[in-house]
């Protein structure tokens, strides 16, 4: 295991937009031993240094209890919960507990790595779930600051629930965090400060939360025709979506022991978290999971099985598998060796669209594209919210501040043919002669990766579902931040703030109407979660999206309803294709 001591908080500052970007783990805190006192159960496997080869069959699709319920040698008290595998032990915060570190899988290390999560080893005594557990491998800093920490016995989830005893089983909502799946923990801020903290949810609304760990990066998404040839369904690189459906699996199994309603799943989350709810709305394997989801500034993307393997192919070659036994090999090498073999990541082309690592049509995870499988109406019919920041790529652009015209143009020239190169730079028109085009491009990438997409990824659901979708745009600037945090206006993750009621973005304290619009986004996301329907009766109407038109929310420091984002764009955007 890798390891590494971090600061017990910090402010996201400029200085560190490229964390920000790929996940805001910079800020996390482990323990000193990287452990967090997590209560990983060890199961099957071996060291997350090294592999060992082998020949597990395999496990169950998305884990779960693996048999009959665990006998606990414990009593259920305040504080204390029995799971279906053995006692967990939380921590009072306010009027809630905090159960975190929880292990919803046997750690896939050894024989386990790139293999789907394997049910849970029983226990017995309790297990203590104070303190989060590791975060899975992945990259800190950039450059030549860059270092590998984590551990691959890495998944663990957390719940928040309230101390008082539900006078009905209450809503649960299930946060995916984002970090282009590279980067990222549930864990983030850490014990003290967490950035993803569930409290003021279950405080404010009564509801039941949870946030998980999934593998990242090669661990969760690596494709190889080796390892789809091992595999009774042929497929290879979803790992990180079996992990995600086994917490899903564990929350129907185990969240009527905190008080929550395992009928009443909301699942949502943010930028390649997004990405993954709608993999998972598509996905046969999520069915009687979730009763409605919530994506944040994603979109419905996906490669073949064909495109993975490829990347695959490349990668295991450049670690030094390329014959023999490749998965046996690629089992074999140390956690620092596979990360060696990670692409460097082109910041201006860090988004949605360029993830290196994510969701495959690998035929049992993925039967088709999840926007394909929505238009065709054969996803989880659910209540589907969803939506995006108005100028999302400001940030992936902020080390990029100087365009020149020539440039930007043949940005889009490159990537599109002739003739829908030409419509785009009608749409987006690059600025004069010695003009600054940045502007300009941070608007092109804004519509192509993200608002676009939500514009069509909603029309597909509205027209293909029954139940009902709802859109929104978050449009805030800063008010209080420097000049550099306002000239990114609403930028990527930006939200989060908000919606996790922090109290400043980037060290700039929020304005009392920022403050009543965190307010109100905490009681659309908990009322969604609650009803299936956002609107409550102390918030600005949301109303319903229909596919022949495009209605959305406007969530601002004042909050209005409107029809139609950024249409002329969005109606070019949608009869181009990138090259």
């Amino acid at each position: 295991m890798i390891t590494s001591q971090r600061p017990s908080s910090c402010t996201f500052l400029l200085a560190s937009a490229v964390t920000l970007i790929l996940g805001l783990s910079a800020c996390g805190e482990d323990s000193p031993n990287g452990s967090g006192g997590a209560t990983t159960t060890q199961g099957q496997g071996g060291s997350s240094e090294g592999g060992g080869g082998g020949s597990s069959t395999g496990g169950s699709a998305g884990g779960g209890a693996g048999g009959d319920d665990c006998v606990s040698d414990k009593t259920p008290e305040p504080g204390l919960v029995i799971t279906k595998h053995g006692a967990v032990r939380g921590v009072a915060a306010g009027n809630s507990y905090a159960f975190k570190g929880i292990a919803y899988a046997a750690p896939p290390t050894g024989t386990l790595r790139w293999r789907p999560p394997e049910p849970l080893q029983c226990w017995k005594g309790e297990q203590d779930a104070t303190s989060f557990g590791d975060v899975c491998v992945q990259h800190e800093g950039v450059g030549k600051d860059k270092k590998v920490v984590g551990s691959e016995d890495c998944l663990t989830l957390n719940v928040w629930a309230p101390k008082t005893e539900p006078a009905a089983p209450r809503a649960v909502m299930v946060f995916v965090h984002g970090g282009s799946n590279i980067k990222g923990s549930s864990s983030e801020g850490g014990d003290a400060e967490p950035f993803y903290d569930g409290q003021p949810f279950v405080e404010q609304a009564d509801v039941v939360v949870v946030t998980i760990n999934y593998r990242l990066g090669a661990f969760g998404f690596l494709a190889h025709s080796a390892l789809s040839g091992e595999d009774e369904h042929g497929s290879s690189g979803n790992y990180a979506l079996l992990d995600q459906l086994a917490a899903l699996e564990w929350v129907r199994d185990n969240i009527a022991q905190f008080g929550g309603d395992p009928n009443q799943v909301m699942l949502f989350g943010q930028s390649a978290g997004a990405v993954n709810v709608c993999a998972l709305l598509a996905s046969p394997l999520a069915k009687g999971l979730l009763s409605s989801a919530l994506m944040q500034s994603g979109a419905c993307v996906s490669k073949t099985l064909a495109e993975r393997e490829t990347f695959g192919g490349t990668f295991a070659s450049t670690a030094g598998c390329s014959s023999g036994d490749v998965a046996d090999c690629l089992r074999g090498l140390s956690t620092a060796q596979i990360m060696a073999g990670y692409p460097e990541i082109d910041l201006v082309g860090v988004g949605i669209e360029g993830l290196a690592f994510g969701p495959t049509v690998d035929g049992h995870v993925l039967p088709l594209d999840p926007l394909a499988t929505i238009e065709a109406g054969k996803h989880n019919d659910v209540m589907f919210a969803l939506g995006s920041t108005a100028n999302e790529a400001s940030l992936f652009h902020v080390l990029t501040p100087i365009v020149s015209r020539d440039k930007y143009i043949s940005i889009v020239e490159a990537k599109y043919s002739a003739a829908d190169a030409a419509a785009i730079l009608a749409a987006f028109p690059p600025p004069p002669p010695l003009k600054n085009a940045h502007d300009q491009l941070v608007a092109l990438d804004t519509d192509v990766k993200y608002t676009c997409p939500t514009r069509r990824a909603a029309r597909a659901a509205a027209k293909s579902q029954n139940s009902a979708v709802y859109r929104y745009l978050f449009a805030d600037t800063v008010s209080n931040g420097s000049n550099a945090v306002k000239a990114l206006g609403a930028f990527h993750t930006v939200e989060l703030f908000y919606l996790f009621q922090k109290d400043e973005v980037m060290g700039a304290a929020l304005t009392s109407q920022e403050g009543q619009l965190s307010t109100a986004m905490l009681d659309y996301w908990t009322t969604f979660a609650i009803k299936g329907d956002p609107n409550g009766a102390n918030t600005v109407d949301w109303p319903a999206y229909v596919s022949n038109g495009d209605a959305y929310l406007e969530l601002n420091e004042t909050i209005v309803s409107g029809d139609g984002v950024r249409t002329a764009e969005c109606d070019v955007l949608d009869g181009v294709t990138p090259l």
